[in-house]
């Protein structure tokens, strides 16, 4: 019932079912004799408060709450699941909206080095994790970085595009969910390219992630394809200040 609450805005409810829900499980195992901790369902439930209070801002309550089914994920599951990776992106994402881009960073990379092992490169949760990398790098101003690691993830997103394609013929509502990705992907790589002052290669990429965008085939009013229209008009218009 929380998670309903915090799927629908009603933020507040949410976060009162969603306590409620824990002390009741907490009641349940003192009563038993059980230790929370190897309980995966009071792990969600913790998860799951963490996304209602981070909706409400109340960040420093939201890495807590992380962090308390991170503990339980791993008791359960073992310290280097894909749970408790999945806990330590939950909180990398916390620190990027506070701000703490380096804690958000090694958040990040750590729940990278987690995923790969169990999912392998191509799997979108790790390619997440490499998204999120990418960001932190572009907020802390290393471009360089940031160009490579939006690259890197290019490149397997361009991989797994072929493999979606051979697999439907170039009819498929996968293939085209790849292809917005890659759009995607190269819008960022535009933005890089503007922060760092490349008018050249920012239309470059602008014009490839149209070409993407057109070809996965998005609504008119999809926000992807708005805040990209939106960069061309302001480029077409002299808006954008370049360096070189």
């Amino acid at each position: 019932i929380g998670t309903i609450h915090w799927r629908t805005g009603n933020l507040d409810e949410a976060v009162a079912t969603l306590e409620e829900s824990l002390r009741i499980y907490y009641c349940f195992c003192a009563k038993e004799n059980h230790s929370p901790a190897e309980i995966p369902e009071i792990s969600t439930a913790w998860y799951n408060l963490g996304i209602a209070y981070s909706l409400r801002a109340e960040y420093g309550e939201a890495l807590e709450a992380f962090d308390m089914a991170r503990m339980g994920f791993a008791t359960s599951h073992g310290p280097c699941h894909v749970e408790v990776a999945r806990m330590m992106e939950a909180a990398g994402n916390v620190h990027y909206l506070r701000g703490d881009i380096e804690q958000a960073m090694s958040c990040h990379q750590v729940a990278l080095g987690m995923k790969l092992p169990e999912l392998g490169e191509n799997h979108p949760s790790v390619i997440c994790s490499r998204m999120s990398i990418a960001a932190a790098h572009r907020k802390m101003q290393n471009f360089d970085d940031a160009l490579s690691a939006y690259l890197e993830v290019l490149s397997v997103q361009r991989s797994n595009l072929s493999q979606a394609q051979q697999a439907s013929g170039g009819n498929g509502r996968y293939e085209r969910s790849v292809m917005a990705d890659v759009g995607q992907t190269l819008h960022f790589l535009a933005l890089v390219h503007e922060d760092m002052g490349d008018l050249m290669q920012t239309i470059k990429y602008c014009n490839e992630a149209m070409q993407a965008y057109t070809e996965a085939a998005l609504e008119k009013d999809d926000s992807r394809l708005v805040k990209l229209w939106q960069k061309m008009d302001a480029i077409s218009r002299g808006k954008i200040r370049v360096n070189r």
